[in-house]
């Protein structure tokens, strides 16, 4: 006979088990989409957490189901069960209709036009990358079943659920107390809870450094941009007044004011020769320097933008209409001044290559201003570009005296923007009034730090699965040393699931004692670096100063996401002690 520890054959695979995840997962994922599609009001940000909220939910009984079928942890049939589900969700999402059948598509409204010409229902209620998040859902949707199976398997008695660990919680304390010959399976315990320290702490640093870093770059944005900004296409946008009324009905609307926007070259008159360095424009003539224009209207910009706190020393009054004789006033960025050597009271010349009223072959407009004082906006790219000048004053260098570019527009929720930026849509009846959210006007920005965010969570998520596989190994060593133990309690009638479930407080513990430390640590972390006041380079980073901002979210989410790998790391090492044959762990163990 082998002197190997025999144990129980694999349950077979269960056809019922599989049925009924499918039925879980595809049921809930459906009603989701239903749910999302059949909306006429859903804003598109929120499509994709709706329909991760649903997929989520199904995820659960889908595991309980398929564990109760399959007589164990069910891994082969929710796996299948996922692929399944997975593989039709991408496929409607590509090939499946765009709007819900139930409702029919309104073709007077821009907005269901707009969606009839998507490219796919995935692009048009996702996102550009819902292919990449259906993936993600099924992935991590699939270990959430796996967690949810693995409970059911070990509280499932006989004919009712013993969701406790009292005796089993009591017995794996035990087995982890440091003994003569157990210590070396304590250090190995020590050593992976302090990689699960190091990990989680990492984790919470950097995603704090992260959040903190977005979110001063959006203060940033929004200190000078509006939250939603209302454009007419085709003729020229000499209605704002009446616009202006028709937004302030909406309900989250807070403030809206017209502005004028261009692009001219600045030329100083006192200066010889601007030294451009790090411009496309390498052959810039003497004393000239591409800036962009913006003309606000002092009286009402300030409740829309920051741009009152921005300036240093002077007020938003002297952008207003000049007295007789008197040059219209300007105001340039702090960066721009430090560039160019400019100083306040110095008389400075706008030139538009493009004025709007200008003849065929005229020579390019060209202003006089008096630059009036400067405004530091924190965003490196403003305070070297930006300059800020009077609407009328804007309006007369454009060459259009009654029209704007657009209507600047500030809510009082700017997470609601979206939604908003719909209502103000239908609000003014589509063409030929367009919307544009300042996260479209900067999605480059927010894509690119929303990537950089998840790269680095994700390179210091396998600290944490390192430590995980510590754990594992932990386990392997200790059912080697408390096989005859193990014996002993099956012998004496307790059941797989309090096998495992002893082995996987173990793990539990390990785990938690982890987590509780790395957070201690993590958060010590985060305040010496606020203290620290880092500074950046802001031509990089387009900030000059590191932020550090504490989400407790997301401080939530990293703990459940380490208790739950230390959960998945324990599962394998105890459901083979779990299936250990009592007879053969006495004779050969």
């Amino acid at each position: 006979m082998s002197t190997r520890t025999r144990t129980h054959a694999k349950p077979p695979f269960s056809g019922a088990a599989l049925a009924a995840a499918v039925l879980a997962i595809g049921g809930f994922w459906l009603a989701g989409t239903l749910f999302v599609f059949g909306g006429a009001q859903t804003p598109t940000e929120t499509s994709e957490a709706v329909l991760y909220a649903f997929a989520l939910v199904g995820f659960a009984p889908a595991g309980v189901l398929a564990s109760r079928y399959a007589g164990g942890l069910a891994f082969r049939e929710l796996l299948l069960a996922t692929l399944i589900v997975a593989v039709a969700a991408l496929g409607f999402g590509q090939f499946g209709v765009t709007l819900n059948p139930l409702r029919q598509p309104d073709l007077s409204r821009e907005l269901d036009i707009t969606r009839i010409m998507m490219s796919s229902p995935g692009s048009a209620y996702i996102g550009p990358s819902w292919f990449l998040a259906v993936l993600a859902l099924a992935g991590f949707g699939f270990l959430q079943a796996l967690t949810i199976a693995s409970l059911a398997f070990m509280f499932r008695s006989r004919r009712r659920y013993e969701p406790w660990f009292g005796f089993e919680a009591f017995v794996g304390g035990r087995y982890l107390a440091a003994k003569r010959r157990d210590a070396k399976v304590s250090l190995t315990a020590a050593i992976a809870a302090l990689g699960v320290c190091f990990g989680v702490a990492a984790l919470i640093a950097v995603i704090s450094a992260m959040s903190g870093y977005q979110a001063e770059v959006k203060d940033k944005i929004l200190g000078t941009n509006a939250h939603i900004i209302v454009q007419r296409m085709g003729r020229d946008f000499d209605d704002y007044d009446e616009v202006a009324e028709k937004l302030k009905q909406i309900p989250g609307v807070v403030a809206t004011t017209p502005f004028v926007f261009t692009g001219g070259m600045l030329k100083v008159d006192d200066v010889d020769e601007v030294k451009i360095e790090d411009t496309e424009v390498m052959a810039t003539a003497r004393g000239m320097y591409p800036v962009l224009v913006k003309g606000i209207d002092p009286d009402r910009a300030g409740a829309v933008t920051g741009i009152r706190a921005q300036l240093k020393e002077v007020d938003l009054a002297v952008l207003r209409p000049p007295k007789p004789g008197e040059l219209p006033k300007i105001v340039v960025g702090r960066e721009l001044m430090k560039k160019l050597g400019l100083k306040i009271g110095s008389e400075i010349s706008l030139i538009s290559p493009v004025p709007a009223e200008a003849k065929r072959g005229a020579p390019p407009k060209s202003m006089r201003f008096k630059l009036a004082g400067e405004f530091a906006s924190g965003m490196n790219e403003f305070d070297q570009k930006l300059i800020y000048l009077g609407i009328e004053a804007a309006q007369a260098f454009i060459g259009s005296e009654k029209s704007v570019t657009g209507l600047e527009t500030k809510i009082a929720d700017p997470e609601l923007v979206g939604e908003i930026s719909q209502k103000v849509q239908l609000k003014l009846g589509g063409w030929p009034y367009r919307t544009i959210d300042f996260r479209q006007m900067n999605s480059g920005i927010f894509s690119a730090l929303k990537m950089q965010k998840f790269l680095m969570v994700l390179m210091l998520v396998f600290i944490v699965i390192v430590a995980a596989f510590n754990i594992a190994s932990t386990l392997f060593m200790l059912v080697v040393e408390k096989t005859r133990e193990v014996a002993v309690l099956k012998a004496l009638g307790a059941r797989d699931g309090v096998i495992m479930k002893i082995f996987v407080i173990e793990g539990h513990l390990i785990g938690a004692i982890g987590v509780a430390a790395g957070v201690v640590l993590g958060l010590v972390f985060c305040f010496i670096l606020s203290r620290l006041r880092i500074h950046i380079a802001a031509d990089v980073y387009l900030v000059d100063t590191l932020r550090v901002m504490v989400n407790p979210l997301e401080i939530v989410l990293i703990v459940l996401g380490a208790l739950e790998v230390a959960h998945l790391a324990t599962l394998y090492p105890a459901l083979r002690a779990a299936r250990t044959y009592p007879v053969d762990a006495m004779r050969f163990g």
